[in-house]
């Protein structure tokens, strides 16, 4: 039997369709499909399945042959729909090869992309018999260019320093099997410091196990594989099991590299680290497939730090490209693997701009699945941590713009028993689901018990809707009451979510602290303007009266600010306001009546025509 031809191979198959699988019923064989498009198509074999399915298989004896496999599968597929007016589950293919050396890669890339089932075997050959068909199974999908959500940043005194480290955790990188990464050289012209990031190309969270496996030992390995199976969420195991990856012996290079400082990093800070500044001096040293990039390091820097991160998202895609198309698809699942809402309704979005198009979508987000964060937040009128989304969808003539939003369905609740319900009286509940990333699982049903839910509109110069896609049809309905309105409702409630996050959590703290040093030199520096582009003097008259202790709306102490209103609004609202706030609310109440001083060496010093400024 070792030397048949196809022609054999296939009789003897057609006699025994079991060997390939049970239940096959043998329709012939060279079936004929015309083609009215090309050259017409003969099926080796054209049985029927146990649920009445046509199976289609094809057979490949040389290694030659194997190579056209593929290709031919693909015509007899679009002939099949031609000739029978098949719906695609109702038709399936096996394809059988001696030879699978240059046929396993093409098949398996082509089953995870095309919509009809295909299976595959493997066609074993004995001296007197067919033995048997073994299984093929696919190999897993290369994947693309992904880099890793942790990276590793070191600083240094001394250029030389980073040229003596490079090689070092090149080496112990390569050794430690990870073969595709970067190294970043930057310097910093404020502290003339100089700094090494590391990132690395993703990989599964089974390649750096099984290769953990090898190299450490057998305790040690159950420890580190509890320690990557203790976060809930699988894009978190992935990135710890890289951590784990380059860990044994790592500790021995970094007390060699000289370095005055290292930390952990991840996108979201590479995207505050590396500065316009930063990005034009850096240097990439590149390994493995990172090499033959034809991206310049700009951008590539620029995929470090927004590419695949979790909660962060810029892409552009033409509904002319499915490669496009894919991969906007994939980034917003990725974006929004626990926002279901935006999620749903993206997608429905992608299918209406590619029925009207062509156009081009252009895609934003900040998604960011810890509601209770957010109200912190948002209790300082800061929306550091409040989920956007923004989605302009180009066609040839005209643009439509739709936003995210969070939507509070305007019930009653008691948001403290919301919060002890989900994560008990313990404060510390709550930081261990943080940190392992639990808290993530149950954002939408914490939402869902405030009364909250993420909605999209689109918005236009005059109007803004909720928007609901039915078929290709855009409803449009009236939202509901928004964020700010359940911040107010709920005051004293978020109130203590805002102190509990700052006595507890120190990156909040500083994120606000930041937000509101930010706000009031932008609000000064605005005033600044105005009184400039007004003409407005100061006057010889001065505030006389002790310092207030600070913004009656903010608190912030008036003795490190430069200006101070003594103002009133409509509604009765009035105090004394720092800079912020009164802008603040004069966009929201309109004008107000009063003073503006301003902070001189004489005093606090009364601005001429304080009304009109």
């Amino acid at each position: 039997m070792l030397g048949l031809n196809e022609d054999q191979i296939r009789d003897y198959l057609m006699e025994n369709l079991d060997l390939i699988e049970p239940g096959l019923k043998s329709l012939g064989k060279e079936h004929h499909l015309k083609n009215p498009n090309g050259s017409d198509g003969f099926l080796d074999i054209f049985a029927v399945g146990p649920r009445g399915e046509y199976v289609i298989i094809e057979i490949k004896r040389t290694r030659n042959a194997s190579r056209d496999a593929v290709h031919e599968l693909i015509k007899y597929a679009a002939l099949l729909r031609h000739k029978f007016l098949l719906k695609e589950r109702e038709y399936r293919f096996i394809l059988l090869s001696a030879d699978w050396e240059d046929l396993r890669v093409p098949f398996s890339e082509w089953i995870q992309n095309c919509s009809y089932d295909v299976s595959a075997g493997r066609i074993v050959l004995g001296s007197e018999n067919l033995v048997r068909v073994e299984k093929v199974e696919a190999v897993p999908r290369i994947s693309n260019r992904r880099f890793c959500r942790r990276h590793y940043l070191w600083q240094f005194r001394f250029r030389s320093d980073i040229d003596r480290a490079i090689p070092l955790v090149a080496s112990h990188m390569s050794a430690s099997g990870i073969d595709d990464f970067i190294l970043i050289c930057s310097k910093e012209q404020a502290d003339e410091m100089h700094y090494l990031y590391f990132a690395q190309q993703q990989k599964s969270k089974q390649f750096y196990l099984r290769h953990l496996e090898k190299r450490v030992s057998r305790e040690t390995f159950r420890e580190v594989k509890d320690h990557v199976e203790s976060y809930a969420l699988e894009f978190d195991q992935e990135a710890a099991a890289a951590d784990q990856m380059y860990e044994p012996g790592f500790d021995v290079v970094h007390a060699g590299l000289r370095s005055v400082a290292s930390t952990i990093s991840y996108p979201e800070r590479a995207g505050e680290w590396f500065t316009e500044a930063r990005v034009q001096n850096a240097e990439i040293k590149r390994y493995g497939r990172f090499v033959d990039l034809l991206l310049d390091d700009a951008h590539l820097i620029k995929e470090l730090v927004v590419t695949d991160s979790y909660n962060e998202l810029d892409i552009v895609a033409t509904t002319e490209s499915n490669a496009q198309m894919g991969e906007l698809a994939a980034a917003a699942k990725r974006a929004l693997q626990f926002n279901n809402e935006w999620h749903a309704t993206l997608r429905e979005l992608f299918e209406y701009a590619s029925s009207r198009g062509p156009a081009v979508i252009r895609l934003q987000i900040y998604s960011n699945d810890d509601i209770l964060r957010v109200l912190a937040a948002e209790h300082y009128e800061a929306s550091l941590y409040t989920p956007a989304l923004r989605c302009e969808i180009d066609f040839l003539t005209y643009r439509e713009k739709f936003v995210g939003f969070l939507e509070w369905d305007g019930a009653q609740v008691d948001v403290r028993s919301v919060v002890r319900r989900h994560f008990g009286n313990e404060a510390r509940n709550y930081t261990s689901e943080k940190y392992r990333g639990s808290h993530r699982l149950r954002n939408m049903d914490v939402m869902s018990d405030l009364g909250l839910r993420y909605s999209i509109g689109k918005t236009s110069e005059r109007s803004f809707h909720r928007v609901r896609l039915q078929g290709q049809e855009m409803v449009v309905q009236s939202a509901k009451e928004g964020l700010p309105d359940f911040v107010i409702y709920a005051s004293d409630a978020v109130a203590e979510l805002a102190r509990f996050f700052g006595e507890t959590d120190t990156g909040f703290e500083k994120a606000i602290a930041g937000f509101h040093h930010k706000k009031i030199i932008q609000a000064e520096t605005y005033l600044d303007q105005l009184i400039s582009i007004t003409h407005a003097t100061l006057t010889n008259e001065f505030w006389l009266d002790s310092l207030p202790n600070g913004c009656d709306h903010c608190g912030r102490q008036f003795a490190h600010l430069r200006y101070m209103a003594d103002a009133s609004f409509r509604g009765g609202l009035s105090g004394n306001w720092c800079a912020a706030c009164l802008i603040d609310k004069t966009r929201s109440n309109g004008r107000y009546t009063g003073e503006i001083y301003v902070a001189t060496s004489k005093g606090w010093q009364l601005v001429e025509n304080a009304q009109s400024v």
